[in-house]
């Protein structure tokens, strides 16, 4: 599986309790006991528009953050509007401190209509965030469903909003999801682990080959 460095220096630390939200967005910040947040390239692939729509029709008390940029972004932020929602929709735009501000999120969505597997997701692992995704491609190999998240049929709109719905309700549940989560990214997708394996599949010849990060 992929695997990315530890945004956590010490192993261990990383508890599912959000932190504060970076300085310059806490005045942006809508109402809501509960943030979500799906990151990555504001395009109709993404589902950005289905994600709108079932978190209007959940009614939650909980708001929405897009992190990222892309052609659909008027279109979503138009849609927020026309949905009634807009209130407690935010765009961050592009950002460089993801780990830094899954810290501040509740929930990790991604609502693609086909991915590869997601690095997002693993991030989201790595900072012990639950994760509440479309079942496309790979992304059935990084969320078992109700251990570290929920996965759902890519079309699946009324499944979207009830998850949305639901999870928001739940935040002892959110929290065990995204310790669980993190125990996984410990055990899979640690950039570590992975050179690890990777060196071990190829036997002798990897001798002398680099074993950590700060090797390359």
């Amino acid at each position: 599986p992929n695997a990315i460095p530890d945004p956590i220096p010490d192993p261990g630390i990383a508890v599912p309790q959000r932190t504060s939200l970076p300085e310059d967005l806490v005045a942006v910040a809508p109402p809501g006991r509960v943030r979500m947040v799906q990151v990555g390239s504001l395009d109709d692939r993404k589902g950005g528009a289905r994600l709108l729509e079932a978190f209007a029709e959940a009614r939650c008390d909980a708001s929405l953050w897009f992190v990222g940029e892309g052609p659909a972004r008027e279109t979503w932020t138009r849609l927020a509007a026309e949905l009634g929602v807009a209130g407690r929709v935010v765009f961050t735009g592009r950002r460089d401190d993801l780990p830094r501000l899954l810290d501040a999120f509740d929930l990790v969505v991604l609502a693609s209509d086909r991915e590869g597997m997601p690095y997002v997701l693993i991030e989201a692992m790595a900072m012990a965030r639950p994760i509440l995704a479309t079942a496309v491609d790979g992304v059935p190999e990084l969320v078992e469903s109700t251990v570290n998240g929920i996965s759902i049929g890519p079309a699946d709109d009324i499944a979207l909003a009830r998850e949305l719905r639901t999870l928001s309700a739940d935040p002892d549940r959110l929290c065990q999801m995204g310790a669980r989560g993190r125990q996984r990214f410990e055990t899979n997708h640690r950039f570590e682990e992975f050179l690890e394996r990777t060196w071990r599949q190829y036997g002798e010849e990897a001798s002398g080959w680099p074993t950590s990060i700060a090797s390359f």
